[in-house]
């Protein structure tokens, strides 16, 4: 009997040791399959971005701007960029849950640019306000209501009230606005217990956002909105992600 008391109690540290680890692992496999998500996210409004001579060309019908084209850039983006070949995705090193969430979201995203063929295409017409930003905004809600996972683009100051910064993300982004805080950094939470983890990427001003975003400050941009001033490389945002912890 003696000799069963020690056992157990020598067992019992053991077991609590072991669980502990699998959740730091599980938290850990979280945060990654956040940070490929938002990066994948961004990689798609950066596409819409990189097209939008092509998409506001009035001479032109058919653009050729098609789902699969849209597949064909961003994944090229995906690859370079994280080092992993999407078609072998599911034989990679990538969390499941990253895995299952990044297939969910570029279906997301194909759909939007399938819904959008008949003004992509429009002829005799230039800017037709099929941006990043658009875009973004309809794949985050889209996203969210058939995954269920949580993804948004957000600022201090939104155009759009659909990205409209929770709490958490607007003290968050002013986080990022200090001088101190390193430039680029993600910033990553856990919360509800451990249940959930939230990740924030910041995001900067590039050459192309400051068509709409930059200067002279209050002049109306072409979607009709004032500029904020913005300048290249400075902050102009966030990409939020909130994942359950598996």
């Amino acid at each position: 009997m003696k000799r069963l008391l020690i056992g157990l109690f020598l067992l019992v540290p053991l077991l609590l040791g072991s669980g502990q680890e699998n959740r730091a692992q599980s938290v850990d496999e979280a945060i990654a399959s956040a940070k490929l998500l938002a990066k994948f996210f961004d990689m798609g409004r950066l596409v819409v971005g990189e097209n939008q001579t092509t998409i506001n060309d009035p001479a032109k019908g058919d653009k050729g701007f098609t789902p699969e084209v849209f597949t064909t850039q961003i994944t090229k983006k995906f690859e370079a960029e994280t080092g992993l070949s999407w078609s072998k995705l599911e034989d990679s090193s990538a969390p499941p849950q990253a895995k299952r969430l990044l297939q969910e979201l570029l279906a997301v995203q194909q759909a939007v640019i399938k819904d959008r063929q008949s003004l992509i295409n429009l002829m005799g017409v230039g800017f037709k306000g099929f941006i990043p930003a658009s875009f973004g905004t309809t794949v985050s809600l889209r996203f969210r209501r058939e995954s269920g996972a949580y993804l948004k683009q957000t600022a201090a100051t939104v155009r759009n009230r659909r990205n409209t910064p929770d709490e958490h993300e607007t003290a968050t982004l002013k986080t990022f606005a200090s001088e101190e805080y390193p430039h680029g950094k993600t910033l990553v939470e856990t919360v509800d217990d451990g249940q959930h983890i939230r990740v924030m990427v910041p995001v900067y001003y590039q050459d192309h956002c400051l068509v709409c975003h930059g200067g002279p400050k209050g002049e109306l941009d072409k979607t009709g909105h004032a500029k904020e001033g913005g300048q290249l490389g400075q902050l102009g945002g966030a990409i939020s992600v909130r994942l359950e912890v598996p």
